[in-house]
């Protein structure tokens, strides 16, 4: 009979602690949910984040390419400046060559002393 006892008092003690470690799971249970709520919205939050900087970099890809756009005009414009400042000292080149040949006609020296 007192074996029937001890047994009864074990059983209870551990119906007791089955109850203890019961709610402790369901505790633990209810703090992984909240946990996983909240990795969710920090997916959310790094997806959001992602999709925005990719949005950003294909703006910024945008108006570099206008840059470029707007630099190979200038490029353009630089070329064909330099040529006609080319072709105008070549003219002017010319023309002082010219005016240095009729002077030494008019005061009668050869071309070669010049």
């Amino acid at each position: 009979m007192t074996e029937l006892i001890e047994l009864r008092a074990r059983i209870t003690r551990l119906e007791e602690r089955m109850d203890d470690v019961q709610n402790l799971a369901e505790g633990t249970d209810q703090e992984v949910s909240g946990w996983r709520g909240v990795l969710m919205r920090h997916t959310d939050v790094l997806n959001g984040m992602s999709e925005s900087l990719d949005r950003f970099r294909r703006s910024i890809d945008e108006r570099f390419a206008k840059v470029d756009e707007r630099f190979a005009k200038v490029d353009e414009r630089f070329d064909r400046l330099e040529a006609k400042v080319d072709d105008g000292f070549t003219k002017i080149n010319l023309s002082h060559a010219e005016i240095i040949a009729r002077l030494n006609v008019a005061i009668g020296r050869p071309d070669d002393e010049t």
